[in-house]
C-alpha cells in the first residue's frame, strides 16, 4: 500500500499548476456533514473552491500535517463560499477540534487534484465498506488475472 500511497503523492505534485488553479488554498469554516452524507465518506465545498476537479473527483486535502483523499461534490449557492462540509470520520482524521465545528472558526486546507493513483488509494483506503469490498474483490482479481496470464506465457513458451 505504501508504493501506491508514494505514487499518488509524485502524481498530486506533477499534476500543480496554477494555471487550472491547482492546488487551491483557502480559509473554510467547516461544518458538520449534510444529513445524506451521514455515513459517506465525502466533502463538500463551493466549485469556487475546486476549479480542477467536478462531482466525484478524488482530491487530497491537506490541513497542517494531516491530509485525507475523498471524493468531493458541490455546495448550491454563493452563502456556501467558504465552507466545508465533512463527517465526523473526516473530520477527525484532518485533526479538526470538536468544538471548533460550526463555529466562525477558520481553517487553511489545501486542495490538490489527484489523478488515477490518488483514486486507486482512495478505493483501496476508504473506510465505507460499500467502496472498500469492491475495490478490494476488483484489486485481486487483476492481480490473478496477470498471474495466470504470466503462467500461460510461461507455459506457451516451455512447451
Amino acid at each position: 500500500m505504501s508504493f501506491i500511497a508514494w505514487r499518488a503523492d509524485q502524481e498530486s505534485k506533477r499534476l500543480h499548476s496554477s494555471e487550472a488553479g491547482n492546488p487551491q488554498i483557502a480559509q473554510f469554516s467547516i461544518k458538520k456533514a449534510l444529513k445524506n452524507d451521514f455515513g459517506r465518506e465525502v466533502v463538500r465545498m463551493h466549485w469556487s473552491h475546486r476549479p480542477f476537479a467536478t462531482r466525484y473527483d478524488v482530491v487530497r486535502i491537506t490541513y497542517e500535517t494531516n491530509q485525507i483523499f475523498v471524493p468531493i461534490l458541490g455546495l448550491d449557492g454563493n452563502e456556501q463560499v467558504g465552507i466545508a462540509r465533512l463527517g465526523y470520520d473526516l473530520r477527525k482524521r484532518l485533526g479538526v477540534p470538536n468544538d471548533a465545528v460550526g463555529q466562525e472558526t477558520k481553517f487553511d486546507l489545501i486542495i490538490e487534484q489527484t489523478g488515477l493513483w490518488g483514486q486507486i488509494y482512495w478505493y483501496l483506503c476508504t473506510k465505507d465498506p460499500a467502496v472498500k469490498v469492491p475495490a478490494w474483490l476488483a484489486f485481486w482479481s487483476v492481480l490473478l488475472g496477470a498471474a495466470g496470464l504470466m503462467l500461460a506465457i510461461v507455459n506457451f513458451y516451455l512447451t
